[in-house]
């Protein structure tokens, strides 16, 4: 089990700095015993910018800090007037979820934590089912569901991880149905389970039906050229990409979803640089094309400024779970168009059978 410690009604002292390009940086100090370093881009460094390092102190004097091992994780500063955990339920909470080391977890539960290094929360189950109407194993996922939870927040959150186990590419689910609440106060592992329960019914469902019909809508003109810009972005700015299996493998995803190399003798020119007539029109690929192309992206490539693995899972989970058909008004392209992607191998490497 991991160290934490919740420090209440903290002592803080600042020190601001500068880092290479020249922008402030800040060093706060809790209770003379543990030391943490802003990054630059973070909000409290760059709060230097318009106030003092005394006057940053005193913003963050008298807050709540929660640290584990001497990571900072989390805290709000000395004008949060929120809900706080009390120290036995954080107890229990670190009991039956846990802290878990990054690597140990497939996705962050929280994208707002200070650090990536800790996870509160851990994968509670795990499930495997089939969407009908695929080639076999191609129609295979596994949704894994997660618990998290936060010292300043009184209900567990959830959250699930789909991986389609053919190709490995996951997503990690946002769908506005896993806000669901979920108190504790007592028999914490027997409501948990419950809780599980409900949600991996409620997603397995919900993944069958709109595969079903992912694999038979067309993917608009907007949506292909938001996939191929993502994997552009990529391939310019990782670092330590070119020559890859990434690169190539971003280059082949850039090919077959590129809107303009496969629609150009469809469309006049207007409909690429307009993104609401982008948005109208049918592009070459179904909707669960465009999905599996944004999972790759997210799995197979390292995410990169301008092209986040949250965007990325934002985007893929718009398609399942938010995915309006503006299409109709004035696609030119017509009919049913089934997935050229059910069989990964042959889409993306030439293999066919």
């Amino acid at each position: 089990m991991q160290n934490y410690d919740l420090v209440r009604n903290a002592r803080v002292t600042v020190n601001a700095s500068r880092d290479s390009k020249n922008h402030p940086v800040a060093n706060i100090t809790v209770n003379d015993k543990y030391q943490h370093v802003f990054p630059s881009t973070s909000r409290v460094s760059r709060a230097l910018e318009t106030m003092t390092a005394d006057d940053l102190r005193d913003r963050l004097m008298g807050g709540t800090f929660f640290f584990v091992g001497k990571s900072l994780v989390d805290y709000r500063d000395g004008f949060y007037n929120g809900f706080i955990q009390d120290d036995a339920s954080i107890a229990s909470l670190v009991r039956v979820i846990g802290i878990q080391e990054s690597h140990s977890v497939i996705i962050h539960l929280q994208d707002n934590l200070v650090t990536k290094k800790y996870v509160l929360g851990a994968k509670w189950d795990a499930s495997q089912f089939v969407v009908p109407g695929y080639q076999a194993q191609q129609g295979d996922f596994e949704n894994e569901l997660l618990f998290g939870w936060s010292p300043f927040n009184k209900d567990v959150n959830s959250a699930f991880v789909l991986k389609h186990q053919s190709t490995g590419n996951i997503l990690r689910g946002m769908a506005s149905f896993l806000k669901k609440r979920i108190p504790l106060m007592n028999r914490w592992e027997e409501h948990l389970d419950i809780a599980c329960k409900q949600l991996q019914v409620r997603i397995e469902s919900e993944i069958k039906r709109r595969f079903q019909v992912m694999n038979q809508e067309r993917a608009s003109i907007q949506e292909l050229q938001l996939v191929y810009d993502h994997a552009k972005t990529r391939i310019d700015k990782g670092t330590n990409i070119k020559g890859s299996a990434a690169e190539i493998r971003l280059k082949k995803i850039m090919h077959a979803s590129n809107p303009v190399l496969h629609t150009n003798k469809i469309y006049k020119e207007g409909v690429y640089t307009d993104m609401r007539l982008a948005a109208q029109r049918k592009g070459h690929l179904s909707v669960f094309d465009t999905y599996t192309l944004a999972t790759e992206i997210r799995t197979h490539s390292p995410e990169v400024d301008g092209s986040s693995n949250l965007a990325m899972d934002r985007f893929a989970n718009d398609l399942i779970f938010n995915h309006k058909d503006l299409t109709q008004y004035g696609a030119r392209f017509e009919g049913k168009k089934v997935s050229a992607f059910n069989n990964v191998e042959e889409a993306f490497y030439g293999v066919s059978k």
